[in-house]
């Protein structure tokens, strides 16, 4: 079973969005499941609602996939992952944003 996840490289500016992971701990870029059918829309809405942000305000192109297998320390296992790339860009910068940390809902 192949398990697939969506990478998000948000930029604005000069400047990349991550998130302080406890599991892992270290920063990361923020990942969504990845959905069959138009997934580049599925993570605008995702964005969209995660930062409080108009749709219309966020880009997204998809870079590139990779299939990996590696050992998953939560499921005790080796799993295979397709993890595609994408990098988002903001037109302007979501008021959750002005402060350098903030918290999101989600993570």
């Amino acid at each position: 079973m192949i398990h697939n996840c969506s990478l998000i490289i948000i930029k604005y500016k000069n400047k990349y969005l991550l998130y302080d992971d406890q599991r892992w701990k270290c920063k990361l870029f923020i990942n969504y499941k990845t959905v069959n059918k138009d997934n580049e829309n599925h993570l605008i809405n995702f964005i969209s609602k995660d930062l409080e942000i108009d749709t219309s305000l966020i880009s997204c192109k998809y870079i590139t996939s990779k299939i990996q297998r590696k050992y998953s320390i939560s499921h005790n296992v080796y799993r295979t992952y397709n993890h595609s790339l994408y990098l988002v860009t903001l037109s302007s910068l979501p008021t959750i944003m002005i402060n350098k940390n903030f918290n999101l809902k989600t993570y």
